[in-house]
This record gives C-alpha cells, sequence and structure tokens, in this order.
C-alpha cells in the first residue's frame, strides 16, 4: 500500500464505514437526576456521509456533507433552519471544519483527488482559501487560539499528536499513535484526546503550558468519539447510546440520558454547543 493510499484511507474510512449518516440536533435539559435531550432535528437530511458539527457559535453549526460525489462544508443557522455550502473544491473535498478563534474564517482539512492533503483557511462568506500549514498531513485539528493548534497528524500508518505554532512556524510532535477526538476541556488549559498507546485505549491530556501529558481515564470498549459538556463531565459516543463520566467523583461510565431518546443507530460524532444548552450527535 503507497503513501497516497494511506493519506486517504484515514479520511474516508469512516465514509464507508458510514455511508449514510446524518446529524441530529438536540435541545439540553438538566434534570434533578441528570439530563434530558429534546426537540430532536435531523439538520442534515441528506444521503450519503454527513458528519464532523462543529458550533461555530451557539447559533451556526459547521459540518462535512456530501453532495455530487464529494464532501465540503455546510453552515446551519439554527434559528432559521438554513443551510448553505460555504465552498466548492474542483479537484477534492473538505473535512473536520472548525472556527478559526478571534476570526469570522473556518479552517478544514481539504483532500484533493491527488492524495494531497492539507489544512486550509476559508472565507466564511466567499469560501476563498488559502493553505495554512505546508508539508504537514493534519487529518483533525483542534485550535487552542489564533495561532496555536493541536492536530492529530498522519505520520506513515499512524496518527502523531502535533502542537503547531504559526507565529514562528514551529511543528512539535507531543504523543504517537493517538485517536481522532481532539477537545479543549472547558474552563482549563487542558486538550484531550485519545491515546491509543495500550491495548485499552485512555482519554489524556496536555497541558497547553506545560506540554506535559496526564491520563484522565480508561474508556470501555475502545470507542474514540468524546466531547466535553462540562470540565467535570466528558461523554462518550457507543454504539446506540451516548455515556457519561464525571471526573472527579467517580470512575464508572454511566447512561447519558435513555438510548431511547437518542433513538439512533452507531453513534460517533458529537458536539456541544459553547452555552451548553445544544447537542450536535452523528449517527444512523
Amino acid at each position: 500500500m503507497n503513501k497516497l493510499t494511506l493519506i486517504f484511507l484515514f479520511i474516508v474510512s469512516s465514509i464507508i464505514s458510514q455511508n449514510n449518516t446524518e446529524i441530529y440536533l438536540f435541545d439540553i435539559t438538566k434534570t434533578i437526576d441528570g439530563y434530558e435531550l429534546n426537540h430532536k432535528i435531523n439538520i442534515s437530511n441528506n444521503k450519503g456521509y454527513d458528519s464532523q458539527p462543529h458550533f461555530y457559535d451557539n447559533n451556526t453549526l459547521l459540518f462535512a456533507s456530501s453532495r455530487d460525489g464529494q464532501t465540503d462544508i455546510v453552515k446551519y443557522t439554527i434559528d432559521t433552519g438554513e443551510k448553505k455550502f460555504i465552498n466548492y473544491t474542483k479537484n477534492g473535498g473538505e473535512y473536520s471544519p472548525q472556527r478559526i478563534p478571534n476570526s469570522k474564517d473556518i479552517s478544514a482539512v481539504r483532500l484533493d483527488n491527488s492524495g494531497l492533503q492539507r489544512l486550509y483557511k476559508y472565507n466564511i462568506n466567499t469560501g476563498i482559501s488559502e493553505e495554512i500549514i505546508p508539508d504537514l498531513k493534519v487529518a483533525y485539528p483542534l485550535w487552542y487560539n489564533d495561532h496555536v493548534l493541536f492536530s492529530a497528524v498522519i505520520v506513515e500508518n499512524a496518527l502523531e499528536l502535533v502542537k503547531s505554532d504559526l507565529n514562528n512556524n514551529l511543528n512539535n510532535i507531543l504523543e504517537k499513535n493517538i485517536g481522532r477526538s481532539l477537545h479543549k476541556i472547558p474552563n482549563t488549559n487542558l486538550i484531550s484526546f485519545i491515546s491509543k498507546k495500550k491495548m485499552n485505549w485512555e482519554i489524556s491530556a496536555v497541558n497547553t503550558s506545560t506540554l506535559s501529558i496526564d491520563k484522565i481515564s480508561g474508556i470501555e470498549g475502545n470507542y474514540e468519539d468524546i466531547c466535553w459538556l462540562t470540565k467535570e463531565i466528558v461523554l462518550l459516543a457507543k454504539k446506540n447510546q451516548i455515556v457519561q463520566l464525571t471526573i472527579s467523583k467517580e470512575n464508572i461510565w454511566k447512561e447519558f440520558v435513555n438510548k431511547d431518546q437518542l433513538n439512533l443507530k452507531n453513534i460517533s460524532r458529537i458536539s456541544v454547543s459553547p452555552n451548553g444548552k445544544k447537542i450536535a450527535i452523528v449517527g444512523e
């Protein structure tokens, strides 16, 4: 298998296994006993691959969506239900959209038909793009601020955690053999990631000041799609349900909400709005 094939497989393997995914938006309601999810809406409603939701703000979602045989970035406005493709790349497609901090622009991973894979910046209104990091095969980025990002980068046949400082063009490898799920832990200076160095995968965190890495928790069954509801509560997609772990109180994963509220199969990506009032869930 050549290197171009390996690069391509990292992005499209999830598409092949989830070729008819949809993105559902729920309201999060706090209850005496925990949480409920209400007002379920299929916001993608599109044949093919729809995934990688990211809250641009509390009223706007970005996600990757199939059209005309390729994948482009959609901007969805919550209060109106409007969907708009922000770009079109003739010889490739885009994935992993995110807002760039202190900017209206977004970033996305572009995978060209030639196999070239790079991170680009896109104007949210015009779709005009420019390359952000040359010579780095970014697969799953996470912006820490407007000039520092942490990324899962393709190196040979695995993903590595890399810190990039755009001000001085430095890229530092912090950890090898990681998963695709990178997240800021709210109200901390920590970035969480999935460590796959051991047989049983773990949620770990890198301190953005010292770059030290510590284990947070083990994971049931080696699932890898997580997000943070608060700095204490982490959510994990597990088959047809979402489970939660309260970091400071226990070491037992429990059901986040009754899976009948979800009514979804093969849940993968999950994303919580900045104000914690809405959650986007990818499922079949």
